[in-house]
């Protein structure tokens, strides 16, 4: 079952303090521009569009996280699927 809005705001707030990077830090790291991170955690703001497996693979390498684990985290698709 796909996570909600808010259980995917808090798996990417618990990614960005296990990453130690800040929200801009992160953002660049899923290779979308500085404010991405920062909207997609503000409940207030329009929805943005979760990472795909592209800005998957970019925070995998730049995080040292396994692409089956970030997309457990941010999408709730085992790696075992």
């Amino acid at each position: 079952m796909p996570l909600t809005d808010d259980e995917f705001r808090g798996r990417l707030a618990q990614l960005v303090e296990r990453s130690g990077m800040s929200r801009r830090q992160l953002s660049l790291a899923f290779g979308r521009d500085v404010g991405y991170i920062a909207a997609l955690l503000d409940p207030t703001r329009p929805s943005r569009a979760r990472p795909n497996p592209d800005d998957i693979a970019h925070a995998s390498e730049a995080l040292g996280i396994s692409f089956g684990e970030l997309l457990d985290l941010l999408w709730g698709i085992s790696p075992d699927r």
